[in-house]
Protein backbone atom coordinates (compact mmCIF):
# COMPACT_ATOMS: atom_id res chain seq x y z
CA UNK A 1 0.00 0.00 0.00
CA UNK A 2 1.78 3.16 -1.35
CA UNK A 3 -0.19 5.08 1.48
CA UNK A 4 1.62 3.22 3.85
CA UNK A 5 4.82 4.60 2.75
CA UNK A 6 4.20 8.08 4.20
CA UNK A 7 4.89 8.00 7.74
CA UNK A 8 2.28 10.18 8.88
CA UNK A 9 0.20 8.28 7.26
CA UNK A 10 1.45 5.50 8.92
CA UNK A 11 1.65 6.80 12.48
CA UNK A 12 -1.94 7.95 12.00
CA UNK A 13 -3.26 3.86 10.99
CA UNK A 14 -0.99 2.70 13.55
CA UNK A 15 -2.58 4.75 16.44
CA UNK A 16 -5.70 4.10 15.02
CA UNK A 17 -4.99 0.61 14.64
CA UNK A 18 -3.70 0.41 18.25
CA UNK A 19 -7.02 1.60 19.73
CA UNK A 20 -8.73 -1.28 18.19
CA UNK A 21 -6.15 -3.81 20.01
CA UNK A 22 -4.46 -4.07 16.79
CA UNK A 23 -1.24 -3.96 15.00
CA UNK A 24 0.28 -2.89 11.66
CA UNK A 25 2.38 -6.01 9.98
CA UNK A 26 4.88 -5.66 6.91
CA UNK A 27 4.26 -9.04 5.75
CA UNK A 28 7.36 -10.97 3.72
CA UNK A 29 5.81 -10.46 0.20
CA UNK A 30 6.33 -6.53 0.91
CA UNK A 31 2.72 -5.85 1.87
CA UNK A 32 0.73 -4.46 4.89
CA UNK A 33 -1.70 -6.65 7.31
CA UNK A 34 -2.94 -6.14 10.40
CA UNK A 35 -2.87 -8.82 13.61
CA UNK A 36 -2.90 -8.57 17.45
CA UNK A 37 0.61 -7.51 19.69
CA UNK A 38 1.46 -10.56 21.99
CA UNK A 39 -0.16 -9.66 24.57
CA UNK A 40 -3.56 -9.00 23.56
CA UNK A 41 -3.26 -12.56 21.33
CA UNK A 42 -2.14 -14.08 24.98
CA UNK A 43 -4.96 -12.12 26.77
CA UNK A 44 -7.55 -13.95 23.85
CA UNK A 45 -5.62 -17.06 23.89
CA UNK A 46 -6.35 -17.11 27.68
CA UNK A 47 -9.83 -16.94 27.25
CA UNK A 48 -10.06 -19.39 25.12
CA UNK A 49 -11.28 -16.55 21.74
CA UNK A 50 -10.27 -17.42 18.55
CA UNK A 51 -8.48 -20.98 19.75
CA UNK A 52 -8.33 -24.05 17.68
CA UNK A 53 -9.88 -27.57 18.93
CA UNK A 54 -7.57 -29.92 19.09
CA UNK A 55 -7.95 -31.75 15.96
CA UNK A 56 -7.46 -28.55 14.21
CA UNK A 57 -4.29 -27.73 15.84
CA UNK A 58 -3.05 -31.24 14.68
CA UNK A 59 -3.76 -31.16 10.72
CA UNK A 60 -1.66 -27.48 11.14
CA UNK A 61 1.06 -28.66 12.63
CA UNK A 62 0.92 -31.75 10.28
CA UNK A 63 0.66 -29.65 7.49
CA UNK A 64 3.57 -27.03 8.39
CA UNK A 65 5.58 -30.21 9.05
CA UNK A 66 5.24 -31.36 5.75
CA UNK A 67 5.40 -28.08 3.70
CA UNK A 68 8.08 -26.10 5.61
CA UNK A 69 9.98 -28.03 8.26
CA UNK A 70 10.77 -31.22 6.42
CA UNK A 71 11.87 -29.16 3.26
CA UNK A 72 13.92 -26.82 5.64
CA UNK A 73 15.79 -29.28 7.00
CA UNK A 74 16.40 -31.03 4.13
CA UNK A 75 17.90 -27.36 2.59
CA UNK A 76 14.69 -27.18 0.03
CA UNK A 77 13.33 -24.58 2.25
CA UNK A 78 15.59 -21.57 2.85
CA UNK A 79 13.74 -18.95 3.80
CA UNK A 80 11.88 -18.49 7.29
CA UNK A 81 8.76 -17.51 5.81
CA UNK A 82 5.59 -19.76 6.06
CA UNK A 83 3.77 -18.43 2.97
CA UNK A 84 4.91 -21.02 0.47
CA UNK A 85 3.65 -22.88 -2.57
CA UNK A 86 6.61 -24.64 -2.99
CA UNK A 87 6.64 -27.69 -0.98
CA UNK A 88 2.38 -28.59 -0.89
CA UNK A 89 1.07 -31.71 1.18
CA UNK A 90 -2.04 -33.76 -0.06
CA UNK A 91 -4.65 -34.71 2.53
CA UNK A 92 -3.09 -38.39 1.30
CA UNK A 93 -0.02 -37.64 2.85
CA UNK A 94 -1.95 -36.45 6.03
CA UNK A 95 -3.69 -39.16 6.16
CA UNK A 96 -0.78 -41.13 6.83
CA UNK A 97 -0.60 -40.07 10.64
CA UNK A 98 -2.60 -42.65 12.03
CA UNK A 99 -4.00 -40.94 15.08
CA UNK A 100 -6.38 -39.08 12.81
CA UNK A 101 -8.99 -40.74 10.10
CA UNK A 102 -9.35 -39.30 7.06
CA UNK A 103 -12.55 -37.48 7.95
CA UNK A 104 -11.03 -36.12 10.39
CA UNK A 105 -8.09 -34.54 8.60
CA UNK A 106 -10.84 -33.40 5.69
CA UNK A 107 -12.93 -31.49 8.06
CA UNK A 108 -10.49 -29.93 9.69
CA UNK A 109 -8.50 -28.74 6.20
CA UNK A 110 -12.13 -27.58 5.54
CA UNK A 111 -12.07 -25.22 9.07
CA UNK A 112 -8.49 -24.16 8.37
CA UNK A 113 -9.01 -23.16 4.93
CA UNK A 114 -11.81 -21.01 6.18
CA UNK A 115 -9.91 -19.63 8.88
CA UNK A 116 -6.73 -18.75 6.63
CA UNK A 117 -4.52 -21.08 8.60
CA UNK A 118 -4.17 -23.41 5.30
CA UNK A 119 -4.63 -22.54 1.64
CA UNK A 120 -4.66 -24.87 -1.44
CA UNK A 121 -1.62 -24.73 -4.08
CA UNK A 122 -1.62 -25.90 -7.36
CA UNK A 123 -5.39 -27.16 -8.25
CA UNK A 124 -7.50 -29.24 -5.41
CA UNK A 125 -6.03 -31.01 -2.89
CA UNK A 126 -2.43 -29.94 -2.38
CA UNK A 127 -2.03 -27.73 1.17
CA UNK A 128 -0.09 -25.12 2.07
CA UNK A 129 -0.07 -23.11 5.10
CA UNK A 130 -2.27 -19.95 4.53
CA UNK A 131 -2.33 -16.13 5.06
CA UNK A 132 -3.39 -15.93 8.21
CA UNK A 133 -0.07 -16.75 9.25
CA UNK A 134 1.69 -14.24 7.87
CA UNK A 135 -0.32 -11.85 11.22
CA UNK A 136 2.49 -13.64 13.15
CA UNK A 137 4.29 -11.33 14.98
CA UNK A 138 8.25 -12.28 14.75
CA UNK A 139 7.99 -13.47 18.46
CA UNK A 140 5.66 -15.80 17.46
CA UNK A 141 6.58 -16.81 14.55
CA UNK A 142 9.89 -17.86 16.29
CA UNK A 143 8.22 -19.62 18.62
CA UNK A 144 5.91 -21.51 16.30
CA UNK A 145 9.00 -22.57 14.47
CA UNK A 146 10.59 -23.77 17.95
CA UNK A 147 7.10 -25.70 18.53
CA UNK A 148 7.86 -27.45 15.02
CA UNK A 149 11.12 -28.54 16.46
CA UNK A 150 9.63 -29.97 19.56
CA UNK A 151 6.83 -31.77 17.31
CA UNK A 152 9.52 -33.20 15.39
CA UNK A 153 12.21 -34.41 17.62
CA UNK A 154 11.45 -34.06 21.19
CA UNK A 155 14.35 -35.91 21.96
CA UNK A 156 16.85 -34.06 20.40
CA UNK A 157 19.09 -31.71 21.03
CA UNK A 158 17.94 -28.16 19.90
CA UNK A 159 13.99 -29.19 21.89
CA UNK A 160 16.24 -30.38 25.39
CA UNK A 161 17.46 -26.62 25.11
CA UNK A 162 14.43 -25.02 23.82
CA UNK A 163 12.66 -26.84 26.77
CA UNK A 164 14.94 -25.85 29.37
CA UNK A 165 15.06 -22.07 28.05
CA UNK A 166 10.86 -21.79 28.07
CA UNK A 167 11.17 -23.27 31.47
CA UNK A 168 13.48 -21.21 32.72
CA UNK A 169 11.80 -18.12 31.04
CA UNK A 170 8.22 -19.14 31.86
CA UNK A 171 7.89 -18.74 27.82
CA UNK A 172 5.18 -20.83 27.06
CA UNK A 173 4.04 -19.36 23.35
CA UNK A 174 2.14 -21.83 21.72
CA UNK A 175 1.32 -22.73 18.30
CA UNK A 176 -1.34 -19.80 17.08
CA UNK A 177 -4.66 -20.88 18.56
CA UNK A 178 -3.34 -23.13 21.06
CA UNK A 179 -4.75 -23.06 24.34
CA UNK A 180 -3.28 -23.85 27.64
Amino acid sequence: MTALADPHTKARIEQILQGTGRNLLHTPSGSWTTGYPDRVADALATAGIGTLPPTERAVLALVLIHTVALPRARGRHTHPHWNTTAHPVTANELARNRALSRTEIDKALRTLRGTGMVDTAGGQGQYVPGPALQRLSPARAAALWEDLILAGRPGGHLARAITERRATHHDDTLIPGESQ
